[in-house]
């Protein structure tokens, strides 16, 4: 199951109940939570299940059906998007999400939840290491697997990427099946 993180708010949508009634939950220890730095809570859904089932609540299926797994790309080429997010999107438990630059990426992730971010290391307004040091600084975020990209190996930019968390980091241009067994590698070591 992926096992993403939901919102009080989710959960009390779900169970038709206050979110004070699902914080209330948390504190009396009956369903398992993390607090963000923010001090908000976040479930994981295999948690929530757990703690429907042994309250005798009604578990929806569709509710829990597995999920495509999200990947968003996120470079100022249109191309390089285009030509990734169609290499990936053959794979039919893929979900493609895009941004062109390292400040719309945010806004995505927040929105979105991806299991794994492709990225470019050079991009403008932010480049791809402040993103990806922010990614891995926050513990809402830390798991995101990062695969980023540069055109520009030459100017250290490898190195840079390994030291703010990027779990790959590929040369551009891409090798496309290279980067589906890398990006399919990855995403197997999502919960």
């Amino acid at each position: 199951m992926n096992d993403r993180l939901l919102t009080t708010s989710e959960v009390a949508n779900y169970c038709q109940v206050t979110n004070d009634g699902v914080v209330k939950w948390i504190k009396a220890k009956k369903l398992k939570a993390y607090s963000t730095p923010g001090g908000h809570y976040r479930i994981r859904k295999s948690d929530f299940r757990e703690f429907l089932g042994r309250f005798g609540m009604p578990v929806d299926p569709e509710f829990f059906a597995e999920e495509k797994k999200k990947i968003l790309v996120v470079d100022d080429e249109n191309s390089v998007v285009e030509v990734i997010s169609e290499a990936l999107g053959d794979a039919q438990n893929y979900q493609i999400i895009s941004a062109g630059d390292g400040y719309e990426a945010g806004l995505k992730i927040g929105a979105c939840h991806p299991d794994l971010i492709i990225l470019d290391i050079m991009m403008p307004h932010m480049d791809g290491i402040e993103v990806c040091k922010r990614i891995k600084a926050s513990p809402e975020t830390e798991t995101i697997k990062i695969v980023a990209i540069t055109g520009h190996p030459e100017e250290g930019n490898i190195d840079k990427a390994y030291r703010c968390g990027a779990d790959l980091c590929l040369i551009k241009p891409l090798q496309m099946e290279h980067l589906r067994r890398e990006v399919s590698r990855l995403l197997d070591q999502v919960a």
